[in-house]
């Protein structure tokens, strides 16, 4: 009984070993077939790619050379990218191999490679990209301008003039849409500070009765602007304050002065009548080409 019991459990111990021989050599087999399959000269080994970046963010261009791998005459693989234009630092473009027939028999494999972008600039693309510091910058520029504006008002017998206020609103800023063709926009972006200027004249009144000076006051709107503000690949913000300008509308008041030959002559202020119109001129006429945002006030 013992002897059965015996050759029943060296029975099951052979089962046993042969199905876990089973399972290895399957377990083998699979990891041979993938070695197999993974096995294969990758294109990259043998072709410098070079990927280049030129340009300011949204408006980057991406190339990349070579376009294939051919070797003693016989194209391997031809190369594409999967980005050429829109990228900034910190992305990332990735360059696929695609292997020939020719490649493949010569044992070759398809294959990616990705390369980080670096050292883009970028064109600002909203106005919280501006720091705050910059700003304060824009402003004092700005406000400067126009201070320096009012000192040259006509200040004569004929015509008192002062300002009274320089008050900041807040600020457009248009970003240029896409172009059709690729080509670089000459003004990507355009940052507008808005103000609205006070101030007091003393002359004729226009409906007066032409002989004795009145005292008048007016506010008119202006904008300050700056083009193709850059963040730099190390992230500050470029711009050159002495290239900032002035746009603005222009209307008669109602106060003035005669002329050398007695005709009558009215001050006018450079500015808008109302924001309103501002907005108009500077903003919505040009929503064709340019996208933007505001948080100017009034």
């Amino acid at each position: 009984m013992k002897y059965l019991n015996l050759i029943k459990r060296a029975a099951v111990l052979m089962l046993v070993g042969v199905m876990c021989i089973s399972v290895c050599s399957c377990g083998k087999s699979k990891d041979k077939k993938e070695e197999k399959e993974d096995k294969g000269v990758d294109p990259f080994s043998q072709a410098n790619v070079q990927v280049t970046f030129e340009g300011s963010y949204p408006f980057s261009t991406v190339t990349f050379t070579p376009e294939d791998l051919t070797l003693a005459g016989i194209k391997i693989a031809e190369f594409s990218i999967d980005k050429q234009s829109g990228v900034k630092t910190g992305d990332e473009v990735t360059v696929t191999a695609t292997v020939t027939p020719d490649g493949k028999q010569k044992g070759y494999k398809d294959s990616t490679k990705t390369f980080p972008v670096e050292n883009v600039s970028s064109y600002v693309t909203k106005l919280d990209e501006i720091p705050g510091e910059t700003m304060d910058k824009l402003k004092k520029q700005a406000e400067d301008v126009f201070t320096a504006e009012a000192a040259n008002w006509k200040n004569d017998d004929e015509c008192q003039t002062k300002l009274d206020g320089i008050e900041f609103l807040g600020c457009y800023f248009q970003l240029h849409k896409p172009v059709s063709d690729g080509t670089v926009p000459g003004k990507c972006n355009k940052t507008m500070l808005a103000y609205k200027i006070s101030m007091t004249i003393t002359a004729l009144e226009r409906n007066g009765d032409g002989e004795t000076p009145e005292t008048g006051k007016y506010d008119y709107y202006v904008v300050y602007c700056y083009d193709n503000l850059i963040i730099m690949p190390d992230g500050t913000l470029s711009v050159a304050l002495d290239k900032g300008y002035k746009e603005n509308g222009s209307f008669e008041t109602d106060y003035g002065w005669y002329g050398f030959w007695g005709n009558a002559e009215f001050f006018s202020c450079d500015g808008w009548k109302d924001i309103d119109s501002m907005f108009n001129d500077e903003i919505a006429s040009h929503t064709d080409e340019f996208e933007y945002e505001s948080t100017v006030n009034g």
